[in-house]
């Protein structure tokens, strides 16, 4: 899944970029593909150390323990940036339903790179004190062998109740609960919206030129709800019950630490399964999109052929 996710999302930067940036629209998409990009890949890296570990268990510990100290928190802030597109996304398709001749004036691509250079800061600079939480310390062990070994950092063992505040009630609200709400509320209003559009098409010629670019528009519309709809179903829904679920449970200290792994790698697995899901919803969903792709698919098979 963690290579389908980054050969996906590398594939939607390359045909977005060939569509250009004058549409916000494209704007939004291609950073999407990024943070999924950085996600995937940083997950990767998180499952290595299990692949590893088969043949050299030093080996894997050392990945792994280079994992939780220097790239975790990457994986959560590309994590978190990508819910929050996916919010802007609705909010932008929101605006673009109820006040179609004013979206184009009040959302600008200068706008867009604005605030999606503004999510990128912010939500990267809430997860700063994830990076202060471990640090390696270089063990010898048997035979001679070196090992990486993670342990807490002393900034930690002095703020634990500050930082692990922070991290179960304001990171995890920030997270999942004020993105499922917003994603929730705009997608269910963009459904009725949407819905009375296609009935109001459905009663007039098809002949008709602006009939015709409202059809295009109404699928646009359909395919970015889509976008919106497999990190709601995927992502925001399962976090918040889980996190939720485990911390307002009345049996909370007793929950079993193999319990709380098995919620963590589910999490991880649907999480994933969202990052690489774009490309397959552009294809299946954008008639400009899957045309860019057999183009440049085709263009590739004539550049191998002797």
């Amino acid at each position: 899944l963690c290579l389908c996710g980054i050969v996906g999302n590398l594939l939607n930067i390359v045909i977005l970029t060939h569509h250009g940036f004058a549409k916000t629209t494209n704007i939004l998409l291609t950073s999407l593909s990024v943070s999924d990009l950085v996600f995937s890949f940083t997950q990767s890296m998180g499952r290595l150390w299990s692949v590893v570990d088969r043949f050299d268990r030093n080996l894997a510990s050392t990945i792994n323990s280079v994992y939780v100290v220097y790239i975790r928190a990457w994986n959560q802030a590309a994590l978190m940036v990508t819910i929050y597109q996916v919010m802007v996304i609705a909010l932008e398709r929101l605006l673009a339903v109820c006040v179609p001749l004013q979206v184009s004036r009040i959302v600008t691509p200068l706008r867009m790179k604005s605030l999606i250079a503004s999510v990128y800061l912010v939500l990267t600079a809430l997860v700063v004190p994830c990076h202060l939480m471990y640090s390696i310390e270089w063990v010898s062990h048997r035979n001679n062998v070196t090992v990486a070994i993670f342990h807490p950092t002393q900034f930690y063992i002095d703020n634990s109740v500050a930082i692990n505040f922070y991290v179960a009630a304001v990171l995890s609200n920030v997270r999942s609960s004020v993105p499922l709400t917003t994603v929730s509320v705009c997608s269910l209003v963009i459904l009725i919206r949407l819905s009375t559009s296609s009935k109001h098409l459905d009663r007039m010629s098809s002949s008709s030129r602006h009939v015709s670019r409202r059809i295009r528009e109404v699928k646009s519309v359909r395919m970015l709800l889509a976008v919106c709809f497999v990190p709601l179903v995927f992502v925001l829904l399962p976090t918040t019950t889980f996190e939720a679920f485990i911390s307002f449970s009345p049996e909370t200290d007793q929950l079993s630490c193999r319990f709380k792994i098995v919620v963590m790698y589910v999490s991880n697995l649907l999480y994933q399964v969202s990052s690489s899901s774009n490309f397959v919803i552009y294809v299946t969903m954008n008639a400009k999109f899957a045309k860019t792709y057999r183009e440049l698919f085709r263009w590739n098979r004539k550049l191998s052929k002797p």
